[in-house]
């Protein structure tokens, strides 16, 4: 089981990753992800 403190620390790590994404493919969208996987992690 997660801790509140664990949790926001995989959150940075997993946004951080996806807005290097991000940056990587400009030109395509990856609003979805962003906004998907991270809700995916809190239930998990």
């Amino acid at each position: 089981m997660l801790t509140r403190k664990g949790a926001k620390r995989l959150l940075e790590a997993e946004f951080q990753r996806l807005s290097d994404i991000d940056i990587t493919f400009a030109d395509r969208t990856t609003v979805a992800p962003i906004v998907y996987r991270p809700a995916e992690s809190i239930m998990a």
